[in-house]
């Protein structure tokens, strides 16, 4: 039999039990009504859209004002932006775009006329064919037996000239210094040649072998104080070519028919020197580059020959050089004007491509500009 008291226990856990089950309907149906209740409100509320919202107004015009070429003012306008709303989320793209106009332009590394790998290249190729040329010459001064003798000078002299040039620029060499020294060494052995010319020598291999030292050494002077770049470097020797070129065909035009050596030789050396002194004192200063000087000099070869084919059909010489110089001069003229604007810069800063966020309404995309 079930005593009194284990009817009251009985009792007071199913109590207990019902009033669990009341609360806990109770708060569920609480919970429900409040998701209810918040749902109509999440549904309510209006999305924003970019195109009315002041901070992403303000971020795209400041993107067209950039692409519009006005870093300055696009700086301006992220700036202004940042500062207004630095909670807003077109502040991110903004400070991150910010940054990016204002970085410094990174750094090359070298210098434009600092020394390089590549002006040692220059310099030891030339220098090695040098010594070969050099070989030869000595060979035909001292007058070589045999073919045995005759590769060895080219043998060793080309060695020489290797070593040297390698050995004496393993932190590398301007580009300019490279240029002037192997200018130095064909001059050198231009005035050699002339001057035995001019003289009425017929051995030319030892004067020159001695110009090509003798400019060398020249050279080497200067470059140990003045450090011109490759394009000064070409301009003087521009004025040394077209000036004994023009030369020449002058002596053709206006000379006798059957001038003298010296006649011939001697005004062609005073025009190379002459030339290469007053290319030296208009290159001081200059920031020409190599690049047009050797297009003004492709212009002045095809207005050369463009006089050499218009003077095809005449029969004397004496105009044919004329119509020659003509075309040289209107060559080189032409090749001036057409490139006067070769070494200008044509863009504000470097060119740069940037991928920006874009927010459009009912998401976000993105946005490929840049500045080239």
């Amino acid at each position: 039999m079930i005593g009194p008291r284990q009817v009251l226990c009985r009792t007071v856990v199913g109590v207990g039990f019902v009033v669990l089950l009341v609360v806990a309907s109770a708060s569920r149906a609480r919970a429900q009504v409040g998701e209810a209740e918040a749902a109509p409100s999440r549904e309510a509320a209006p999305a924003v859209d970019a195109r009315d919202d002041e901070a992403w107004r303000a971020y795209h015009e400041a993107f067209a004002v950039l692409v519009a070429g006005d870093v300055a003012g696009a700086r301006a306008r992220l700036a202004a932006l940042v500062r207004a709303h630095p909670a807003h989320p077109a502040a991110a793209p903004a400070t991150a775009l910010l940054a990016k106009l204002s970085a410094p332009p990174p750094s090359k590394g070298r210098s434009r006329n600092g020394p390089s790998l590549a002006g040692r290249a220059e310099l030891v190729v030339f220098q090695t064919l040098h010594g070969i040329v050099a070989g030869g010459e000595l060979c035909a001064a001292v007058d070589c037996a045999g073919v045995r003798a005759q590769a060895l000078a080219f043998s060793a002299m080309g060695g020489l000239g290797l070593g040297l040039s390698l050995g004496l620029t393993r932190d590398g060499v301007r580009a300019g210094d490279a240029t002037l020294i192997d200018s130095g060494v064909f001059w050198g052995a231009w005035n050699g040649l002339a001057l035995t010319l001019a003289s009425g020598g017929d051995e030319p291999w030892a004067p020159m072998l001695g110009g090509q030292v003798a400019g060398l050494g020249l050279a080497l002077g200067v470059v140990s104080s003045v450090h011109p770049t490759t394009g000064q470097v070409s301009l003087a020797n521009s004025f040394g070519i077209w000036t004994t070129e023009l030369t020449g065909l002058g002596l053709l035009a206006f000379s006798s028919d059957s001038p003298s050596r010296g006649a011939v030789w001697l005004p062609l050396l005073m025009a190379a020197d002459g030339g290469l002194l007053a290319g030296a004192l208009v290159a001081h200063g200059s920031t020409v580059s190599r690049g047009r000087m050797l297009l003004v000099d492709a212009s002045g070869a095809l207005g050369l020959l463009l006089g050499a084919l218009v003077a095809s059909g005449q029969s004397s010489v004496h105009p044919a050089a004329v119509t020659m110089m003509v075309g040289t001069a209107l060559g080189l003229g032409v090749g001036g004007i057409a490139t006067s604007r070769w070494d200008a810069p044509t863009l504000p800063g470097p060119a740069s491509v940037s991928l920006l966020p874009v927010a459009r309404p009912g998401g976000a995309g993105l946005t490929l500009g840049g500045t080239f």
